[in-house]
């Protein structure tokens, strides 16, 4: 879970500064970082799996349309999610 929030923090600070392809290219990160851990929390926290699956989804379309504050609000919420998760 360290990883995912090491991208997550990398991807905000992207967004933050408005460097789009590096906050693009920081979050590209995100998938191999949840493919280690997917499956558990999956089987465990279906609910937390689902919000986590749509939550990063809702980060790329972001991010793709250059939409600073929206893709602020969705890597909060991923913090958030992950952070639940990890605490299980």
């Amino acid at each position: 879970f360290n990883a995912l929030v090491g991208v997550v923090s990398n991807t905000k600070t992207a967004v933050d500064a408005g460097k789009f392809e590096q906050a693009q290219q920081e979050f590209d990160k995100f998938e191999d970082s949840w493919a280690k851990v997917e499956d558990g929390v999956k089987a465990k926290y279906p609910n937390n799996y689902a919000a986590i699956e749509d939550t990063s989804t809702q980060v790329k379309s972001a991010i793709k349309a250059k939409d600073k504050a929206k893709a602020l609000e969705a890597l909060q919420t991923l913090d958030k999610n992950i952070a639940t998760v990890s605490k299980s």
